[in-house]
């Protein structure tokens, strides 16, 4: 791909475009990182999943050559916990 499209990435109904562009992407191995914020999702299994799409936009339009049917791929799935306060430690 050489054009500027970005990666989205989808947890649950939530969107999050990231800076990764995939212009002058080129065959071969790449590695980035996306980082997202789960704070506010509920307890339980969500689907982490990407997309392309231009900048500024929230619903990819292209159709990637991986395993899967688009324009949404899942990668895993992302289990959030009910947070607790931890355990007092144990006294002697």
């Amino acid at each position: 791909m050489y054009f500027d499209q970005r990666l989205l990435v989808r947890t649950g109904t939530r969107v999050f475009e990231t800076a990764i562009s995939m212009k002058g992407f080129l065959p071969g191995t790449r590695t980035d990182v996306a980082t997202i914020a789960t704070r506010g999702l509920a307890p339980g299994a969500h689907p982490v999943q990407i997309g392309l799409a231009a900048a500024g936009s929230q619903d990819p339009d292209i159709t990637l050559a991986i395993q899967g049917a688009g324009p949404w791929y899942t990668l895993c799935d992302l289990a959030i916990g009910h947070s607790s306060s931890p355990a007092p430690p144990h006294g002697r």
